[in-house]
């Protein structure tokens, strides 16, 4: 007998509700108060390479048999990934989907103002955004799908002024 796939149920992202309250501004050149906003690093590849397949720093947040959640430094790009769960996924690989997804939107907060808390947004429901300057950052490529999001922000045209 063969089973029809499972539906499973969609994950939600409750993003209205991970609020507006004031975060700390930063810039993409401060990485221990960017790692500090995503917790604990649980590992360090400094052999790893960014987006565009430059040297760069892999920061891990979880477990490797855990949903991952990381940070890519180099010296162009910021990179946040973290793992897109789908329906099908148990009840604790959706809640640390949502977490990271949480902490992403709080990081985009903090790096891009409320412009990147609605990047986040929009990601999460499905867009793919692409050579796109958000709350003064310019976002290479910003998307959700396949089990994996990433928001890719190229810190050489980022705007590090305070104005």
């Amino acid at each position: 007998m063969v089973l029809p796939p499972q539906e499973g149920t969609p994950v939600k992202y409750d993003v209205a509700s991970w609020g507006t309250q004031k975060v700390q501004a930063l810039n993409v050149d401060q990485l221990d108060s960017i790692k500090s906003t995503f917790g604990k690093v649980v590992s360090t590849d400094e052999n790893s390479l960014d987006y565009a397949s430059n040297p760069a720093a892999k920061y891990r947040f979880m477990n490797t048999d855990a949903p991952y959640l990381d940070l890519i430094d180099s010296e162009k790009y910021l990179e946040l990934g973290w793992y897109f769960a789908n329906p099908t996924d148990s009840d604790k690989e959706k809640e640390l989907s949502q977490n990271h997804a949480k902490k992403s939107y709080t990081l985009a907060r903090q790096l891009m103002g409320d412009e990147g808390g609605k990047l986040v947004a929009d990601m999460l429901n499905g867009q793919i955004i692409k050579n796109k300057v958000v709350g003064g950052q310019k976002v290479e490529l910003a998307k959700c799908e396949f089990y994996s999001c990433m928001l890719i922000i190229n810190k050489s045209a980022a705007q590090t002024d305070n104005k």
